[in-house]
């Protein structure tokens, strides 16, 4: 499956996050809020904040998470992902769509609020039907949050699976001279690359450790510690180079299938195991020690990075002679 799929994927559930907690704490946190204070005091609070800075930035995060939910659905529809991937994300879409119309139902009501006097009969009416709408958009927006967050698990698990399936394909296929060739743009030969690549997959498992403790510190601990290996970058590379020329030499090509089956299987288990919640948790990474990393990188980020890596350095074997 095309990591592209995955990548708008996970675009959309950052912003349907964001779209899920303000629609969230608009019905938990704040409509009720008018119970105490008046829907007088209320609709005062809502014409300086809803209809004043809110106005750009509400149409901003509900447009972007909808655009980038749809395109989610319609690169994996493009692209020809597995079929419970599209679905799922058809799902997102559709459940998107109707927030959307549910937003359409609520925003009127909330400029008649604007332009409503002060009477608090009208305002209690107004009110009472911008709170029920508010609920179902809500609703609507946490569904498409959660089906998008399962879609994203189901991506990342047949990008991974299809890794797998070409990693068996690769190495049935290669002749001893094809091992023996060089690389194309590194300095290893193609099986000293077929064990670094197999190497980015049982590395996540030290990666995920790593987002688990950081992802409860404070910013700055990650931050600090990403630093620190940044700084490191020139013996980290050297170490790289040297690890995988060591690991091809110890572990010969018709033993990294299997380590490469054992290592994903383990990895789906891990990701079935995390909740929603675990998946956006992150913590910053070097981004001087792979091009892969990114300064801050989610979990659902983790999972995604071995198979990255593993496209990245599948177009640079060169199993095939030339001609």
């Amino acid at each position: 499956m095309d990591a592209a799929v995955t990548s708008v994927a996970m675009a959309a559930l950052v912003a349907d996050g964001l779209l899920a907690g303000l629609s969230l704490d608009k019905v938990i946190v704040q409509l009720p809020a008018r119970r105490q204070i008046g829907v007088t005091a209320y609709a005062a609070y809502a014409r300086a904040a809803d209809l004043g800075n809110g106005i750009a930035y509400y149409a901003a995060v509900g447009v972007g998470a909808a655009v980038l939910t749809l395109a989610a659905f319609a690169v994996a529809a493009a692209l020809g992902a597995p079929g419970t991937v599209t679905g799922l994300l058809a799902a997102a879409a559709a459940l998107s769509l109707l927030h959307s119309a549910a937003t359409g139902r609520a925003a009127p009501i909330m400029f008649q609020i604007g332009r409503a006097g002060d009477t608090e009969a009208a305002l209690t009416s107004l009110l009472t039907r911008f709170a029920r709408w508010s609920a179902a958009r809500a609703a609507l927006q946490t569904a498409t949050l959660i089906v998008m967050a399962i879609a994203i698990q189901a991506a990342v698990r047949a990008e991974r699976e299809s890794a797998r399936l070409d990693f068996h394909r690769l190495i049935v296929a290669a002749t001893p001279a094809d091992l023996r060739r060089p690389s194309d743009g590194t300095r290893w030969t193609n099986q000293q690359l077929l064990f670094h690549m197999l190497f980015g997959y049982l590395i996540v498992r030290a990666l995920l450790v790593l987002v688990h403790g950081f992802g409860h510190l404070p910013d700055r601990a990650s931050k600090t510690f990403a630093r620190l290996l940044d700084s490191a970058h020139k013996p980290f590379d050297l170490i790289n180079y040297l690890g995988s020329c060591a690991g091809a030499r110890i572990i010969p090509p018709r033993r990294m299938p299997g380590m490469l089956d054992r290592v994903i299987a383990a990895l789906h288990t891990h990701l079935d195991r995390e909740p929603d919640s675990a998946l956006r948790r992150g913590m910053h990474y070097p981004t001087t020690w792979d091009p892969f990393f990114a300064d801050y990188m989610t979990l659902t980020d983790i999972y995604h990075y071995p198979t990255q890596h593993f496209r990245f350095h599948q177009r640079q074997l060169t199993l095939s002679p030339p001609g």
